[in-house]
């Protein structure tokens, strides 16, 4: 785990969360822009999960939870829930980072939550075929 923006009493600007993340701030933009095109994603910035996560910017569209991306020093995190059933639906797509992190995250029965560092634009494809199969579960 990488450092975070963890002072509850100062609120983080979009932009400076984006500072904080440096040259992966590109990625976080791309990520973004496909939550507002593919989603019309609304946002808000929240300090969330007590000091252990710290601020985040949670995505949601029509009522229904995306994820909550998590500043961290020179990269971000992206954290969500999402069904054993719909993981095996996309399993072949992804990359063995994702496969490994999903081995080792937390399981609550029929799903988990799963927290990603995106480093890489292939981290960064793996995290939207993994939120589009969530999304498109009725």
């Amino acid at each position: 785990m990488h450092e975070r923006m963890l002072d509850k009493s100062v609120a983080p600007t979009f932009e400076e969360m984006l500072a904080f993340c440096g040259e992966a701030a590109q990625l976080w933009q791309a990520l973004e822009a496909h939550f507002q095109e593919e989603y019309n994603a609304v946002d808000i910035i929240r300090f969330t999960r007590k000091n252990k996560y710290g601020w985040s910017k949670k995505y949601s569209t029509n009522g229904k939870y995306i994820c909550d991306v998590f500043a961290e020093k020179n990269t971000f995190l992206v954290f969500f829930r999402i069904s054993n059933t719909t993981y095996e639906t996309i399993c072949a797509e992804i990359s063995g980072y994702v496969k490994e992190i999903w081995k080792n995250s937390y399981n609550c029965g029929k799903e988990r939550w799963v927290d990603f560092e995106v480093l890489t634009d292939e981290h960064l494809e793996d995290v939207k075929k993994l939120i589009k199969a969530k999304m498109t579960v009725k």
